[in-house]
């Protein structure tokens, strides 16, 4: 079964709050054929072309063809963050820049070499900054837990005297 692909999430995108929901998530929670799941039960770390690519018995759906991290069927992983996580991209920023969080959930925010004193949000230095429930510096950089909201970050560094 390969419809996992571009028609699968045109499907996911049409249907999620349709009648259909309860089937889509039931495609993506069973572990067994067929489901996103089932390859994840035989070792995938990918989205795979076929959902049994490697059937129950430890054969190959096909010797000849099966790609094991195929990006066209592995754009399903879009209706995952979007409407699974509820996690969705800035229209207005690149996504590194701009950090969307949605409602009633919270966020790790790790930014590696950083320092506190320079990191600033919209409103000022971040680990005061409206929505920050906390904020950790150590050897590694800092790290955030925020609430629902958007945040934008920005580093000012300072030079050493």
């Amino acid at each position: 079964m390969a419809w996992v692909g571009c028609q699968g999430k045109q499907l996911c995108r049409c249907d999620s709050f349709g009648h259909g929901c309860y089937v889509l998530f039931r495609l993506l929670l069973q572990e067994s054929y067929p489901s996103w799941l089932y390859s994840i039960t035989k070792g995938a770390t990918t989205i795979w072309e076929y959902w049994d690519g490697i059937k129950p018995d430890g054969s190959f759906w096909s010797e000849d063809m099966n790609s094991y991290n195929h990006y066209a069927y592995g754009a399903i992983g879009e209706w995952l963050y979007r409407y699974v996580a509820g996690l969705d991209l800035d229209d207005t920023e690149a996504a590194y820049k701009r950090i969307r969080i949605p409602v009633n959930s919270t966020a790790q925010i790790v930014l590696p070499g950083v320092r506190l004193t320079e990191l600033a949000e919209e409103s000022g230095p971040a680990a005061t900054s409206e929505g920050i429930l906390s904020a950790e510096e150590s050897l590694d950089g800092v790290t955030l837990v925020a609430g629902s909201g958007n945040y934008l970050f920005s580093i000012h560094t300072i030079e050493p005297e």
